[in-house]
């Protein structure tokens, strides 16, 4: 924003972007002239236990048993933690094959309707790496948020920024 001058600006993020999004708001809210979300995702611990422990697992029954193959059963008590030791791992082969099957399940099952041609864009090697790194960084990290409910309770922070979900 700076760089290019812009003194405030409409701030748009849908799924990890809409936690980004309203981060950003909550921390610079006079920056912001609107908010435009789409499928919303708070970061918050339940939200990402569903998401990669139990529950989505119920709806992509199917996606799940390509998600788990690179996790050890002794390991999938925490499938978070043991995908982000595998795709930091020192053996390029086990970052590889984790990134994968991260990538392939987030891009398999974030969208009500499987859209091939994300999943086909995900099976980019170079691209998944760097996605499951991100993702799983901040995944057992809570976003590096102060606690698991920063973002509602700074809600706030930006109740006058006109805002469209």
């Amino acid at each position: 924003r700076e760089h290019l001058k812009v003194d405030k600006w409409v701030v748009f993020g849908g799924s990890w972007g809409s936690t980004l999004s309203l981060a950003y708001s909550e921390t610079h809210p006079d920056r912001v002239k609107a908010l435009v979300l789409r499928g919303i995702f708070m970061l918050r611990r339940e939200e990402l236990l569903f998401f990669y422990q139990h529950g989505s697992s119920f709806l992509f029954p199917d996606a799940w048993e390509d998600f788990l193959k690179p996790i050890p059963k002794v390991e999938r008590h925490d499938l978070m933690s043991a995908y982000n030791r595998r795709v930091t791992s020192e053996d390029p082969a086990v970052r590889l094959e984790a990134a994968m099957a991260w990538t392939k399940w987030e891009m398999t099952t974030s969208n009500l309707y499987i859209d091939e041609a994300k999943v086909k864009g995900g099976e980019d090697p170079k691209f998944a790496e760097a996605f499951a790194r991100i993702e799983t960084h901040y995944f057992v990290n809570g976003g590096f948020m102060r606690n698991d409910q920063q973002l509602l309770e700074d809600v706030h922070k930006i109740k006058n920024i006109p805002c469209t979900i």
